[in-house]
């Protein structure tokens, strides 16, 4: 039996349906994704039934989400003389503990001292520069291998230049800042106006 778990969005009650009748060790490979942000006790269910278990996860990324008041967490990690740092979310995660019990591990430098992980994976193919070395900078001690290919100057790029941040300076009275909004609609004409009209945009905001 293979299995991956998105355990992101796991309930105790969804545990139990999931994995309540299974004896241990009845699935062969269980594999969590997102563990960085998936709390302890959302995979234990399942790692207790697999006779193996791979947790893919970045604990610097968005950590686990806890539906206890701080307060009430942190009793219940007195009450049952645990460290509260090293067991329970948000500040440990099903990725923290792997990382914890795995053989294999290696270190990145941070600002607070060393972090030990499990097993890194250095190789990025997703992002091309800047974002690739902004990333690699402030959260793998510039230990990253780039291994996208050299970037092609397509129609987007004749059109808007390189990929880069823009500083706008602009005045809101709420979530929409007009100087902000300018920029994305001249942005949009230029692409208009090169011909570029069979692509998909994506505008990606904290805010509807």
């Amino acid at each position: 039996l293979f299995m991956v778990v998105p355990v992101v969005s796991t309930t105790f009650a969804s545990i139990h349906a999931m994995f309540g009748d299974l004896p241990q060790e009845s699935i062969g490979w269980l594999l969590v994704d997102e563990a960085g942000q998936a709390a302890p006790q959302a995979s234990v269910g399942a790692i207790l039934r697999a006779k193996r278990t791979i947790m893919v996860g970045d604990p610097l990324q968005i950590p686990p989400v806890v539906g206890l008041p701080e307060k009430l967490n942190a009793e219940i990690c007195k009450f049952f003389d645990i460290s509260e740092a090293e067991w329970s979310a948000p500040a440990a995660s099903s990725q923290t503990l792997a990382d914890q019990a795995s053989r294999f591990r290696s270190a990145f430098k941070t600002d607070s001292g060393s972090r030990d992980v499990g097993l890194p994976l250095l190789v990025h193919r997703r992002c091309q520069s800047p974002m690739f070395e902004v990333s690699n900078l402030i959260a793998y001690a510039e230990q990253m291998v780039h291994a996208v290919g050299p970037p092609e100057t397509g129609p987007i790029e004749k059109a808007l230049g390189k990929s880069r941040w823009i500083d706008v300076t602009g005045d809101a009275e709420t979530k929409w800042c007009p100087a902000e909004g300018k920029i994305v609609i001249d942005m949009l004409a230029a692409l208009a106006e090169s011909g570029v009209n069979k692509t998909d945009i994506f505008i990606i905001t904290p805010f509807k």
